[in-house]
């Protein structure tokens, strides 16, 4: 699962779009989109008013990134323009109660798409978060699977040394080293493309670690 966002009057989180999947390859991604929703905290989920958007809109044009506002406002101007009507909690909960199978949910770096959930009212799933850590300080970098009940390192896959500053690499740096495979058609922070990367370095690790072994621990 992917989210899409930004962050107006300090607190609120602004929901632009999103991605959701299950990570079996066979199954296609779904393009969650809509009217884009403000998720204050301790209040309902609402649609944004005009003032709102102009906000938002105020807001995105402040990052530094330009690869990162550029996204953001195709995601803003497509959800504002779109007849889909698929990003809210009760889509997600019937995409996640697909079979009555265990459920988790995998987020790449997902503190704040942890937050969206509770915010959505999304509760009581399992969550795992993946990273990609320096654990050393040494440009030595590690996968890790870490369960969001309890913060704990399930399990951790060298990647080996990679020189860059700070330590912490992002989605696609992390799948360029692990995957050869090129998603075309996509562009990185659109949610859907995020999602393959997701996706992809899922299964990697799912096939080090062994799907048994993940599902002790939830």
């Amino acid at each position: 699962m992917d989210f899409e966002f930004t962050v107006i009057y300090k607190t609120s989180i602004v929901l632009i779009s999103g991605a959701i999947s299950n990570s079996s390859y066979h199954f296609k991604t779904v393009k969650l989109e809509g009217k884009p929703l403000l998720l204050s905290i301790n209040q309902n989920a609402r649609r944004l008013c005009k003032q709102e958007i102009k906000k938002v809109i105020s807001v995105i044009k402040l990052y530094s990134k330009q690869d990162l506002q550029i996204a953001l406002m195709k995601q803003l101007d497509n959800s504002l323009s779109t007849s889909t009507d698929n990003l809210n909690a009760e889509f997600i909960k019937r995409y996640l109660a697909y079979n009555n199978k265990m459920t988790i949910i995998v987020l790449w770096n997902g503190s704040t798409d942890m937050d969206i959930l509770e915010r959505l009212q999304i509760n009581n799933y399992n969550v795992l978060n993946m990273t990609c850590f320096d654990v050393s300080n040494n440009q030595h970098f590690y996968i890790q699977l870490i369960t969001m009940r309890n913060m704990r390192i399930i399990y951790e896959y060298s990647l080996g040394m990679y020189h860059k500053q700070g330590r912490m690499l992002n989605l696609v740096e992390t799948h360029t080293i692990l995957c050869s495979k090129q998603h075309k058609g996509l562009y990185p922070h659109d949610p859907c493309y995020d999602l393959e990367l997701t996706k992809c370095i899922f299964n990697k690790m799912v096939q080090q670690y062994q799907y048994k072994n993940l599902v002790e621990h939830f």
